[in-house]
This record gives C-alpha cells, structure tokens and sequence, in this order.
C-alpha cells in the first residue's frame, strides 16, 4: 500500500517518505523491508529505543512520538493511536463493514459473547467471534492469542470475517487492551459491561485505573449494556450517558430482569421467569440473563428462550428474525482454569 494511502486521516508532522508498506507493526523484531515501524512506550519498554534496528532492518517509515532524527521518519502525538489507525487504513478500515459487539467486565466476557454470536446466528446472522479462548469466522475456528489482539492482527481478523460474509463481529475487550488503545478509532454498535472485581492490578495500580479503562469502551458505543446489580455498572451509568438498557438478577428495576434463577449440580442454568419492561423489551434477553450468571465467573450452558430474537433492535436484526431455541451446546470455562500460567490479555 502506498504510504499516502496508509497514512490517509492520520495527522503527523514531518515529511512522509515515498514507497509502499507491507506491514505496520510495534515489534523491532518484525521488521523488514517495506515496514512501517510505530514508536511507542511501554510498561518496561520504550519503542524509541528500538527504532533504529527496525530501519536496519529495512522500515520504509519510522512513526515516533519525538524527534530521533532517523531518516523516513514522522512524529504523531500519540503512538498507539497512530497504530491503530494506521493499521485500521491497511485493511481497508473493515470494521466499518461490520457491526462490532464488545463486552467488558472482570468475568462472563466469553460467556456472554458466545451466547451473543450465537442468538445471532439462530436470528440468520453470520457473525465472527473473538476473545480469550478462540476466535471463530463464521463457523471457521483460529487459535486466540490475547484476549483483544493487537491492531494489526485485529484488523486482519476483521478483514477475513468481512470476505466470509459475516455481517457482526463479537468480541471481548481487555482492560489493558482498553488501556493501550487497541480498539482505538472503532465504533461499536453494543457494549456490554458485566461487572467488576478486583483484579488485573499488577498492571493498573489502582481500582480507580482498572475502572477507567473498562469506562473507556463507553465513549465508542453506540448502545450501553449494563449490568445493574454491580455498584460499577450503576456507577458507569452516573458517569457516562447515551442510550442504555440494563439487566438485572436483583429488584425490578432493570429493562430486563431474571427471577427464580435455579443452578442445578450439572451446571446449567434456567430461569423461572422472565420480566422485560414494557416500555423497552430489550431484544436477546437470554443473553442477558447468561451474563448475569456469567458475571460470578461460572460455567454452564443458558437455555434459550423464545423471546430471546424478537425485535432485535439494538443488534440492527430484521423484522421476522427467527427466535431462539434449545440450548446453547457449547461450555464455556471461566478463562482462569484454561491458563494454569497465567490470564491471556
């Protein structure tokens, strides 16, 4: 791709050098000739330091945050941002094909993203899956290496799920890769917030910082998801507005609520009834009633519920969309007992 193109709606000082790019990366070790290297900080390492063996390497562009004097290189004022949209521009922005879903919270993101591509399915949608376990195109399965991958392998995940016809792409989205700006640039029809428990605080310091990137999700949503009987998702609303439905286990004071929720010794969970709020009637409400159970970091399978695909409004779903049946098959593990080593971010 020509350099031009690539860095089209990108603002950066300096003058870009003639050529074409083949790939846009952050790793001094995946530099070859034609790349484009993008500075930026890290927790223990600075990206600056390693400039200069990525155009030993044959980097066509250096993108930093200050001036190193390098040849081919320009400054943006934020490297993780420029790396998002560059990488975004490569692709060919398809994200934009797509409608994008992100959950967030401490637990019950695969669970409650799984369920979610699949009343998507059931409602005739085709839909790609990304997060901590696996990623899946459509039907097809690709081994996760992070939670939320990084821009590049993001985009071309995106870009793959476009070519197989998939109009919705679900995904999770980590607290650090919120913090470091993975998702930065994309707009999402749906975000979910589950709740929040402490953890993840080697990385943040603080709760306060741990809140804030999970917080961060909102201002690109276009819809708001929350879960009511987590003081964070009540806390979340006071501070971020927009259009909201809410889900809760508790009093009736959510747009959709559980009641009579039984968790038998096989690990499935049903309910024995289903209030939705007549003013909203929030589409996929098993879904909802999923992440609730989900959210104490248990694993089972959620039955569905018929209601579960009417009026999909939130989703963009058709009129006529086919309702959901039986039960979701797949189990879905807390990703805690999946990595003896250690959570995948």
């Amino acid at each position: 791709m020509e350099l031009q193109v690539l860095f089209s709606g990108v603002p950066y000082t300096g003058t870009l050098p003639q050529g074409e790019a083949v790939l846009v990366t952050q790793d001094s070790r995946r530099a070859c000739p034609g790349a484009v290297f993008v500075c930026a900080r890290g927790m223990t390492t600075d990206g600056h330091d390693h400039a200069r063996k990525a155009l030993e390497a044959g980097a066509v562009c250096i993108v930093t945050e200050r001036p190193l004097g390098l040849p081919g290189e320009v400054q943006v004022a934020s490297g993780r941002k420029a790396y998002a949209q560059l990488c975004q521009n490569f692709f060919g922005r398809p994200a934009e094909k797509l409608r994008l879903v992100a959950v967030t919270g401490t637990n019950g993101k695969t669970t409650v993203t799984t369920l979610i591509k699949q009343t998507l399915e059931q409602a005739g949608c085709k839909a790609g899956l990304i997060g901590t376990i696996h990623t899946e195109i459509d039907a097809m399965d690709v081994p996760a290496k992070y939670t939320t991958p990084e821009p590049w392998d993001l985009n071309a995940l995106f870009s793959r799920m476009v070519l197989a016809g998939c109009t919705f792409a679900v995904m999770e989205a980590s607290s650090q890769a919120l913090d470091q700006l993975r998702l930065w640039g994309l707009t999402f029809e749906v975000g979910v917030f589950t709740n929040l428990t402490q953890d993840h605080l080697d990385y943040h310091k603080t709760f306060e910082n741990y809140f804030a990137a999970k917080k961060s999700l909102f201002s690109q949503v276009k819809h708001m998801v929350v879960n009511l009987d987590d003081s964070y998702g009540r806390h979340l609303l006071d501070e971020v507005h927009g259009p909201e439905r809410t889900f809760s286990a508790g009093d009736d004071v959510g747009d959709c609520t559980a009641r009579n929720i039984r968790l038998s010794a096989s690990g499935e969970v049903r309910d024995g009834g289903l209030r939705l709020h007549p003013a909203h009637r929030f589409p996929h409400a098993r879904v909802l009633l999923g992440a609730q159970r989900a959210g104490g970091g248990r694993r089972g399978h959620c039955a569905g519920h018929p209601r579960a695909g009417r009026r999909g409004r939130a989703f963009g779903l058709p009129r006529g969309a086919r309702p959901v049946r039986g039960a979701v098959s797949r189990r879905v593990h807390h990703p805690v007992r999946l990595c003896p080593h250690g959570r995948r971010h």
